[in-house]
């Protein structure tokens, strides 16, 4: 059994802070640890980096084993991303906090969100959608659906289904898959949800094939999730074979969600 490194510390952190407050009542110390932990709570941010870095946050032995080498590699890029986000911000903030240096908290505000949005501009340059529904047969993204500062509902019974792609910005869409006209063979989809959400309900006759990422956001799949500063995972479910119906996904999660039930 592996042992999760960031449970292991941060346990012992709890026990220190508590045997201190006790020794501290009993008259037998007086250390002042709330002003250790104002000054030092940094620490944490730099351990989840690490423990992010060396291991697998959540996951069982079983879910490892039954993961491909694809997607696997694929989640760890996501968290090795993640674990030097969260390593070198706590590195920035306890220099600040312990003195090292002061802290121009409005440079660093913009230098975060200046991050923030070269992430969410690299995540737009890798979408892929085509003009043409040609493009649809390759893999591509045949139409491009803009939701912004609105919503967008797909519930109406015997609505199309076609590939394409959905990109929901300050807004929300819900597409109910169960209530649609789904082709035989394969149907691409491409979602983007930027300080939104994306819903789908997908048919349980329907095999899907999911590509997540998400970026301080979470996409839900069914009863599997991933999600943080930074993470990617590949997802996949089994349908009816004589249906003949299969979902790829494409999906990310900008400071949004995307959820598959």
């Amino acid at each position: 059994m592996r042992v999760n490194l960031s449970n292991t510390v941060f346990g012992l952190i709890v026990v220190a802070i508590g045997a201190v407050l006790l020794l501290n009542n009993l008259g037998v110390t007086r250390i002042d640890v709330w002003y250790l932990v104002a000054r030092y709570w940094p620490v944490t941010l730099i351990l989840l980096g690490i423990s992010s870095l060396t291991g697998d946050w959540g996951r069982s032995e079983r879910d490892r084993d039954s993961e491909d080498s694809e997607r696997r590699a694929s989640r760890r890029r996501g968290q090795a991303i993640g674990g030097w986000i969260l390593l070198l911000l706590g590195l920035v903030l306890l220099s600040g906090t312990a003195g090292w240096y002061t802290i121009h908290w409005a440079r660093l505000s913009g230098m975060f969100w200046a991050c923030v949005l070269i992430v969410a501009g690299w995540a737009i340059l890798r979408w892929r959608p085509l003009d043409d529904a040609s493009g649809a047969d390759d893999g591509g993204y045949a139409t491009t659906k803009w939701v912004f500062l609105s919503s967008l509902e797909r519930r109406q019974p015997g609505w199309q289904l076609e590939s394409g792609s959905y990109v929901v910005l300050l807004g929300g869409a819900e597409l109910d898959l169960t209530r649609a006209s789904i082709k035989a063979g394969t149907t691409y989809l491409d979602l983007t949800a930027m300080l939104g959400s994306i819903e789908l309900r997908v048919p349980e006759d329907v095999m899907v094939y999911c590509n997540a990422s998400a970026l301080m956001g979470g996409v839900e799949f069914f009863d599997q999730s991933t999600g943080g500063v930074v993470s990617s995972q590949g997802f996949s479910r089994p349908g009816s074979a004589e249906s003949g119906r299969v979902l790829e996904i494409n999906c990310r999660a900008i400071m949004g969600s995307v959820e598959l039930k």
